[in-house]
């Protein structure tokens, strides 16, 4: 029986990498027209150099690429790049994957509509009742003042029309949990991550804080020079979760892991250090380790297939697929 499970799941990635299982097209920014600079970084999106993101203008979402120049005559007290990577003007970054990213603003300090959002178009229109999982990495510049810990993903089958009220009379799809995830990380990519059911039809996304009341935002240091918060976006994914995965065995869960599935890292999220241990469908301990709260596990040494991992006396599987 575990045998035939993992043959299922196995040809589950093999069908989902030649199906192109992300429906994001251009999910890390990589494809760009034109290099962002000080005279269109912030006007990226207006000026469609990015393919499939944004067809509306939602305010001045940004883009930044290693390729971003440094331009003395225009600024000379500055010596790098305003829209670099890793370096640029809101703090220090590497991109998640590649060479670039985008940023958008998601609180500003006396200005009620100061939020910006962004949005892309999938490779094709989302089935009715099927089950996505839905993943975004975001990272908080080092310059900013503030952090907003519920960032929100908007789906739809339409684009929403821009007004002077934003976007807050939609409701997103996903929302981070700011309990077990405040976004306040400046040093690392922080993901957020979370499953749905598709009306059909969608196809397109839109990220953004679509919080009215701004009641989750934290002022965090007050030394840096941007009086509000943004934060960098990167590798953003929309994924059907196959049906066969729901053949499993009923488990005993109270934890999560994520991303499921994985490539080559996941996290457990957990509020306190825990014994995480990983085993093969055949009993075979493959790894065991006491983490810290939400510390990656590294699992790029394991095959495409399914595993079980193992915290305290809980337990649930795992895919791997590349």
């Amino acid at each position: 029986m575990r045998f035939i499970f993992s043959i299922i799941l196995l040809a589950f990635c093999d069908f989902s990498k030649s199906q192109n299982a992300n429906l994001v097209m251009n999910p890390s920014f990589e494809e760009f027209t034109v290099c962002p600079d000080y005279q269109n970084g912030a006007y990226y999106f207006n000026f469609t150099h990015l393919p499939n993101w944004n067809d509306v203008f939602y305010n001045t979402p940004d883009y930044f690429n290693v390729c971003s120049p440094i331009e003395p005559t225009l600024l000379p007290e500055i010596d790098y790049p305003l829209y670099g990577v890793p370096r640029n003007g809101y703090g220090y970054q590497f991109a998640k994957s590649g060479n670039a990213y985008c940023g958008i603003s998601t609180y500003y300090v006396g200005q009620p509509h100061g939020q910006e959002y962004i949005s892309g178009r999938f490779s094709s229109k989302l089935v009715e009742r099927k089950k996505y999982i839905v993943s975004l990495y975001c990272s908080l510049p080092e310059n900013v003042q503030y952090s907003t810990s519920k960032l929100g993903i908007y789906i739809t089958n339409e684009l929403p029309i821009y007004n002077n009220n934003n976007l807050w009379a939609y409701t997103p799809n996903i929302i981070n949990n700011s309990e077990f995830n405040p976004l306040v990380d400046t040093a690392n990519w922080m993901l957020i991550q979370d499953t749905f059911f598709a009306n059909g039809e969608e196809e397109f996304i839109v990220i953004g804080n679509f919080n009215l009341n701004n009641n989750d935002t934290v002022k965090n240091s007050y030394l840096a020079n941007l009086a509000g918060a943004y934060y960098y976006i990167d590798d953003v994914s929309v994924i059907e979760l196959d049906t066969t995965i729901s053949i499993y065995e009923p488990e005993q869960t109270s934890f999560q892991i994520y991303p499921n599935p994985a490539q080559n890292t996941i996290a457990i999220k957990n509020k306190k250090p825990v014994s995480v241990s990983i085993y093969s469908l055949s009993g075979a301990l493959l790894f065991s380790k006491s983490i810290r709260k939400d510390e990656e596990i590294d699992i790029s040494g394991l095959s495409n297939g399914v595993y079980m991992v193992a915290v305290e006396n809980k337990r649930q599987r795992l895919v791997v697929c590349r």
